[in-house]
């Protein structure tokens, strides 16, 4: 979002007619759905090419990975690029 800003990206976007919400929304999804497919190939690659095994629930450990990803997707870089 930085980027954006400094890009001017930000202030055509509002020209359009976009409310913060929605940008923020639209940013989360983004980032959302790339974590999920990037969780989802790491899980495959661990357990089908490196023979790592999860104890219990497959689908629990990959929740887990899921939501330890949104947690680092909420606290950002700081504009530290």
């Amino acid at each position: 979002m930085i980027t954006e800003k400094k890009s001017g990206a930000m202030e055509r976007t509002k020209v359009a007619g976009v409310t913060d919400l929605e940008l923020l929304i639209s940013h989360f999804l983004t980032q959302v759905v790339l974590l999920v497919s990037q969780s989802i190939l790491s899980f495959a690659i661990m357990i089908s090419v490196f023979k790592i095994q999860v104890h219990g629930s497959i689908f629990l450990a990959y929740q887990m990975g899921v939501l330890i990803g949104i947690a680092g997707i909420s606290f950002g870089n700081n504009g530290k690029i």
